[in-house]
């Protein structure tokens, strides 16, 4: 059956073209073409038939002026639903590139898992991998058959030539010198044509490098053929999208450096790593054959105006950038204000601290950036490349230039006290972000910052790219609460819960990030508009990024707006348990006993001993059973941590802890949305509750606890993962690593090989239970290997602090130590951590900036205890860390690049 493409203008029809292609689909699913038409057209989609074996195709009628297209392949059920999407344009059909009325097109399903789809990312795109130059297509003469081969390649073997080898004389029959010569055409898309009087239907072939030695490597793998191709006309011409070269050898492997940007130091930063300064950091990476920058989150954070905002991950707006990374110098008119020595001397002040001064270096740069901009914006209001700017991101720029303005003016960012503003209202825009208001100079100043900061960042962007280096940014998976964002679109988060995560074992208590959590079902009716644009803002400065916890695209950790920490929080989203459940595990459910702390004036005896009488009077009721609850003014932790901050709470405060956690000592949490619903609290078999019940009840509840956090959900959050990701993926062609560290639903890993987005497997926080260490034989190639992360110690810091035991186990089995550990992490020892992570089969290896220097006595920091980020388990943690020597002193040690260089070039070359 033929169906046309359009349903007009079928006379005009020029041009036949026939699809195949091999997937097996499971009952009740069915293949269809995905047509991409031009911008103002809908996507069309076309129906294959089955032709049994796994093979789907179909013929379809084009005109000429239809014949410029892009497509890809979905499955879809019998209701018509999307279940399955290859996903970004990767096909196109161009009638310019081949001539005749008949095309036979033969593809494969481009799986979005493949390993080869990491090097068509952005992070590969002319940059880390070598490339070879474009030789001549070659030649053909006319036939009845046209038989172009088209292949993908990553990356090449220098000098070489890609060729097409078969048991056709047109192929050289097997002999590399007479081979098909590809022509490399673009996006390292490879392409040559041959003509045959008769269809070869047992044409035989394979993909090789010919070197410039006539030494041949072949791709791995079995002969492909062109049996399965059947023609309907004997006047064709077959496109063969062979899609992926087959590599036998390893992949290539790219090692990284991992520092926030205000950790940089160098002689022209002010008191803070700034954006210029990445361009120096650069000019080291490439010298030490890093390919790789990644940095933690840029955005502005200025709430309270204090060091609290150092905090990177809870910024005002996620798309501006943070003042704090301004260079003064790259600002036009900046010598007009302060003098180069003026401003040498603010440098050699706050460049002398050991760490960063967040308050006073922000509020140097404001005032200095005040300056300029009252002498500067009489020009740059008219600059071109302002205008450009301002129109390019005023759909984000002006809200947060607003909502800045509204900080200043009321003194806090709970917008909920800013009177008449509280709630946005669209005509707040129209009314300030105009010339003739009083306060539009104090708005558009968030417009002067936000262009240079721009500026800087890309002029960083695009130098570190010149230079084979390329930048990876990070995701933060929430929002503040008191931001932009939340102001303006309330409606897409669910501002009563809290996220964070579950307990761990960094966090005994779980964590509270106190970010508003996502309303998914309203973010799709637009299909995650506000998702992709983040994506397309991170895009214009980075080539990776990093999803700050991605386990909460398949389930987050949602707090009660009520509690401080993270004991009785629940998934969002989660299937509750119901009366059927519990029955199903004999267990005779009783709320009351189950949903409140369970307090006996034995137990309450034997924590407060001696004390027990006054903290009975002052928090607790004795009800008609018998039991003790919490007074209904104490019976949650923000009212208990309030009462603590009083004058009559504060002789307590040593029983904060223990009362916290008594809060919190109950079985089961009731669903918020569904009635006579519960969900298990975590870890309840932690709890004094639990260990009042018989052994059998306990026995039951145990085993419902793990079916629902280990089994029941995760088929219901791998859906849910789906429904999200796969938009956000294809925003951009950025190389995307999901930070899927913690309590990991067995479904996540599926998701993640299924989608392409790299894991990451971190030395001391194993996934595999079995082991505390990461082995080789748990790395996927689609990951990225590190020693630590931000929230964690580094390694010569950890070896310092951890116990003796856990030091020793690691030094035997990562570090093949025979004897006792030493007392300090050695330049050696940290060096053999290095080795390790070079050697294991992932395509990155990113390592802290701290560990990198550790190998070296002359370039580590004498004290290992200040090069540490960020403690988790502390919520007021000042982010402030700054490396101890400059840059451009770490430029001159050439031997400690060498070095690097060395071990880097030795590891991927194996």
């Amino acid at each position: 059956m033929v169906s046309p493409y359009f349903c007009g203008n079928l006379m005009s029809m020029s041009c036949k073209l026939q699809f195949q292609i091999h997937y097996y689909t499971k009952t009740g699913e069915n293949l269809y073409l995905k047509i991409y038409g031009s911008i103002n057209e809908e996507i069309k989609y076309l129906p294959l038939n089955h032709l049994g074996n796994g093979f789907w195709g179909n013929s379809f009628d084009f005109s000429e002026e239809d014949l410029d297209f892009e497509y890809s392949y979905v499955v879809k059920n019998n209701l018509l639903q999307i279940k399955k999407d290859e996903g970004v344009l990767q096909r196109s059909f161009l009638r310019s590139d081949l001539s005749s009325d008949y095309f036979f097109i033969r593809d494969f399903w481009m799986d979005k898992g493949r390993a080869e789809n990491a090097f068509f990312t952005d992070a590969f795109a002319g940059l880390v991998l070598p490339q070879t130059s474009q030789f001549p297509e070659a030649l053909h003469d006319n036939g009845f058959i046209q038989l172009t081969f088209h292949l993908k390649v990553p990356f090449c073997y220098e000098g070489a030539q890609l060729i097409v080898l078969g048991n056709h004389e047109k192929l050289g029959h097997w002999q590399p010198v007479n081979g098909l010569k590809l022509s490399n055409k673009s996006n390292n898309e490879w392409v040559g044509t041959v003509s045959l009087s008769i269809f070869p239907g047992n044409l035989e072939y394979k993909y090789a490098w010919l070197h410039p030695d006539s030494n041949v490597t072949f791709e791995g793998g079995e002969n492909r053929h062109l049996r399965d191709i059947k023609p309907m006309l004997t006047r064709v011409n077959i496109l063969l999208n062979d899609i992926h070269f087959n590599y036998i050898t390893p992949y290539w492997k790219g090692a990284g450096v991992a520092i926030p940007v205000f950790s940089l130091r160098s002689n022209k930063s002010l008191g803070v790593g700034e954006f210029n300064d990445l361009m120096l950091f650069s000019d080291w990476a490439a010298q030490s054959g890093l390919k790789m920058i990644q940095i933690l989150p840029i955005n502005d954070t200025q709430s309270s105006q204090t060091w609290t905002d150092s905090y990177p991950y809870a910024a005002i707006s996620v798309f501006a950038l943070h003042p704090l990374y301004l260079h003064i110098e790259s600002i036009s008119g900046w010598a007009n204000i302060v003098t180069p020595e003026e401003l040498e001397n603010i440098r050699k002040d706050l460049n002398e601290l050991d760490a960063v001064d967040y308050e006073r270096v922000l509020t140097c740069k404001l005032d200095l950036a005040k300056k300029i901009f009252v002498n500067q914006w009489h020009q740059l209001k008219d600059d071109n490349e302002f205008i450009r700017f301002y129109n390019e991101n005023e759909n984000w720029l002006t809200s947060y230039a607003l909502f800045s303005f509204f900080r200043d003016k009321y003194k806090t960012v709970d917008f909920t006290k800013w009177e008449d503003y509280s709630v946005f209202n669209p005509t707040f825009l129209t009314d300030f972000i105009n010339p003739a208001n009083d306060h539009f100079l104090d708005i558009a100043f968030y417009f002067f910052l936000q262009f240079n900061l721009d500026n800087q960042l890309l002029n960083a962007s695009q130098y570190a790219k010149s230079k084979g280096v390329i930048l990876k940014g990070d995701l933060p998976i929430g929002i503040f609460k008191h931001s932009t964002d939340a102001w303006i679109s309330p409606h897409l988060f669910n501002m009563d819960g809290q996220a964070g995560a579950p307990p761990d074992p960094f966090s005994a208590t779980g964590q509270n990030w106190g970010f508003p959590t996502y309303n998914w079902s309203e973010m799709a009716k637009d299909d995650y508009a506000w998702w992709k644009n983040r994506m397309i803002i991170l895009a214009k400065y980075f080539s990776a990024y990093r999803i700050d916890h991605i386990l909460g695209f398949f389930r987050i950790w949602e707090i009660p707006a009520h509690q401080v920490d993270g004991l009785l929080g629940v998934f969002n989203p989660a299937i509750p348990l119901v009366s059927q459940d519990f029955n199903n595990y004999g267990i005779t459910f009783d709320e009351n006993r189950f949903c409140k702390p369970y307090l006996t004036l034995a137990l309450l005896t034997s924590i407060f001993s001696e004390d027990v009488v006054e903290i009975k009077s002052v928090f607790f009721d004795l009800n008609q059973n018998g039991l003790y609850s919490f007074k209904s003014h104490l019976a949650c932790q923000k009212d208990l941590e309030e009462f603590f901050n009083s004058t009559a709470g504060k002789k307590y405060v040593s029983h904060k802890n223990i009362l916290f956690s008594l809060v919190c000592d109950v079985l089961f949490i009731k669903d918020k949305h569904q009635p006579n619903a519960f969900h298990p609290r975590i870890n309840l078999m932690d709890t004094y509750s639990f260990s009042f019940l018989n052994d059998h009840t306990q026995y039951n509840i145990r085993r419902l606890h793990d079916f629902y956090f280990y089994q029941m959900q995760d088929e219901f959050w791998r859906e849910k993962a789906m429904e999200k990701l796969p938009a956000i993926k294809e925003a951009t062609n950025m190389l995307i690593c999901g930070e899927d560290l913690g309590m990991v639903p067995a479904c996540v890993s599926g998701v993640m090989k299924e989608l392409g987005l790299l894991t990451l497997e971190i030395q001391r926080m194993s996934k595999n239970p079995s082991t505390p260490y990461l082995q080789e034989s748990d790395i996927p190639f689609l990951s990225v290997v590190s020693p630590s992360t931000h929230d964690m110690s580094p390694i010569r810091c950890w070896w310092d602090e951890s116990e003796r035991d856990q030091i020793q186990y690691f030094y035997q089995s990562q570090l093949g130590g025979e004897n006792d550990a030493p007392a300090t992490c050695t330049t050696e020892l940290v060096e053999k951590v290095i080795d390790l992570h070079l050697s294991w089969p992932s395509l990155w290896a990113v390592f802290p900036l701290q560990d990198l220097l550790g190998m070296d006595e002359f370039l580590r920091n004498p004290n290992p205890a200040m090069e540490r980020i960020n403690v988790p388990a502390n919520p007021k943690n000042y982010w402030h860390y700054r490396m101890h020597l400059k840059m451009e002193d770490l430029l001159k040690r050439t031997d400690f690049s060498d070095k690097l260089k060395r071990k880097i070039s030795f590891f991927r070359d194996l």
